[in-house]
């Protein structure tokens, strides 16, 4: 997290002399930003259950008026804000969140390009899986592929993954890809792929929002973007498109599969309790998750203790939703009670 490439340099002239057509310029070009913000991968390598946060590319280097009425031109941004991948790159189980590539340089002709992928850059055989790809940038807007850049035909893979929320003139991808299904992409506009069975896509007059939380410690050793209630992504990917992920990006402890179907992007959304009140006979508890799904229900007295007891076990409804009444609760104030969720079995 919060790694940065260099700075392409200026360009720049001196005068190294006065020969037989007056004088002469010694020249020097400016240079473009540095690639991959966090990783520029050259070779083949795998990348699992990581997160990319807050890394940057290089600006481009700016260029130069002559004396002769010439210019030397400005450099692009660096690319890839997270990653540049060039052959062989896999990516599963990570979330890239809050790159960006750098601006292009000025020079009298106009500013050169901004760095394309303000996440990814893909210029050889690149495969996402379940990767959570939002709030990133190319060029703050200026470049293309806010999320991912595609530069290969057809040489990138996506399946289960979310590229939405992205900044760049292709918001969320650009170039193409092919789509193995079960993606969520914010804005279509800008790539060519997607449309296959189970891809979720939105335009730039309607969106497809993801429905996620802010990045936070949702458990694990990495942070993560959690799904929300209602989040379209939630029991929308494919199993078969994961069936070498048993986890989450968060680890051991955090089943790739919580309900009849993973859900795309890196983080898998499984319960949560939406109230908690005390009632005449006990103790009312309502959860909500995914539907139809068998989950235990349990408490202990001390959160550090292997001791939980299952005090019900139930289905939610059709809408995700359970409730229960623990008859056996304490009063208020008299000691500490915790409860936890676990898929049934």
């Amino acid at each position: 997290a919060g790694n940065a490439t260099g700075h392409g340099g200026d360009a720049a002239f001196g005068i190294s002399g006065h020969g037989p057509g007056g004088f002469e310029y010694a020249e020097v070009p400016s240079g473009e930003g540095g690639e991959g913000g966090a990783v520029s991968a050259t070779g083949p390598v795998r990348f699992e259950g990581c997160g990319f946060f807050g890394n940057q590319t290089g600006r481009g280097g700016d260029g130069v008026a002559l004396p002769n009425g010439g210019a030397i031109g400005a450099r692009r941004g660096g690319s890839g804000g997270g990653v540049s991948a060039y052959s062989g790159a896999e990516i599963a189980n990570c979330t890239f969140s809050g790159n960006r590539t750098g601006n292009g340089g000025d020079s009298p002709f106009g500013p050169a390009d901004a760095g394309s992928g303000g996440a990814i850059q893909a210029v050889g055989t690149v495969a996402l899986r379940n990767c959570t790809v939002v709030n990133n940038a190319a060029g703050g807007g200026r470049g293309a592929g806010g999320g991912l850049a595609s530069a290969g035909p057809n040489s990138v893979s996506v399946a289960n993954t979310i590229l939405a929320l992205n900044l760049g003139t292709s918001p969320d991808v650009a170039g193409a890809v092919t789509s193995l299904g079960h993606n969520l992409v914010g804005i279509l506009q800008g790539s060519t792929g997607f449309g296959v069975p189970g891809d979720l896509t939105g335009t730039v007059d309607l969106p497809l929002v993801p429905g996620i939380g802010l990045l936070a410690d949702n458990g694990g050793p990495t942070l993560t973007h959690a799904l929300t209630l209602g989040s379209p992504a939630i029991n929308a990917g494919s199993n078969d498109l994961a069936t070498d992920l048993p986890y989450d990006q968060r680890g051991v402890g955090f089943p790739r599969r919580f309900g009849g179907a993973v859900d795309i992007g890196a983080y898998e959304f499984n319960r949560a309790f939406t109230g908690i009140q005390w009632a005449p006979t006990g103790l009312g508890l309502r959860l909500q998750g995914p539907p139809n799904v068998t989950v235990q229900l349990q408490r202990n007295s001390d959160l550090n203790s292997t001791g939980w007891e299952t005090i019900h076990s139930g289905t939610t409804d059709a809408s995700g939703k359970l409730e229960y009444t623990d008859t056996n609760a304490i009063d208020p104030g008299d000691s500490e009670r915790f409860y936890r969720v676990i898929e049934g079995r």
